[in-house]
């Protein structure tokens, strides 16, 4: 798949407090761009902006396949996301949550895929636990591996690093190595050990 993903004179704004404008910039296979700034500073809204959920107050994003080019709207097959707003089925367990999740995106009939994702993301152990009674870390793991599992040709991290012990860190820069053998990654990050995984940076202030 021939890839790119474009952010053309990008502004936003809440009411009429600026948060960025004029940003641009185009990011093809291999590419790893942090998005880097203090809390407040627009990291997050512009992860939102880039995948299709928030429009900008002015510019655009595109998403160019195999020659055809799309709003970021039409583009959720492309797309995988983690962000700290991502909610769990806490009365499910692990294993049930992502073989929910895998089902939503059509991949049937794959226990052990989803074995092997599992044992991936170091939570073999706990695949039939309750969400509910996981750690944070372990619940990071989770969403972490739900973004990750379907082969995104777009990842989009936001904070990924968020409550995850050395070992949690070890699987957040293995999945960014991973993806920047196949695709687009973007990481939003305020923490200066995350900003080495990219690329290509953009500073936002607060």
């Amino acid at each position: 798949m021939n890839l790119t993903l474009q952010a053309e004179n990008l502004c936003h704004r809440f009411g009429k407090i600026p948060l960025f404008s004029d940003l641009s910039f185009v990011l093809g296979k291999g590419d790893v761009l942090v998005i880097a700034g203090p809390n407040g500073s627009g990291k997050s809204t512009l992860i939102r902006i880039l995948s299709g959920f928030l429009n900008p107050a002015a510019g655009e994003v595109s998403i160019t396949e195999d020659g055809k080019t799309f709003g970021p709207r039409h583009c959720f097959h492309v797309i995988g996301m983690c962000t700290p707003e991502m909610r769990l089925y806490e009365e499910l367990t692990g294993w049930e949550n992502l073989d929910f999740f895998a089902r939503l995106r059509g991949i049937r009939d794959a226990p052990d895929k989803l074995q092997q994702a599992l044992s991936f993301a170091g939570l073999e152990q706990a695949r039939h636990r309750r969400v509910k009674i996981y750690s944070s870390g372990m619940k990071q793991r989770l969403k972490l591996l739900l973004a990750f599992f379907h082969v995104p040709p777009i990842l989009y991290l936001d904070e990924p690093s968020t409550n995850l012990d050395e070992n949690g860190i070890k699987l957040v820069s293995e999945i960014i190595k991973r993806q920047r053998e196949r695709g687009i990654t973007v990481i939003a990050t305020n923490d200066p050990g995350e900003y080495g995984y990219g690329n290509k940076k953009i500073s936002l202030a607060p």
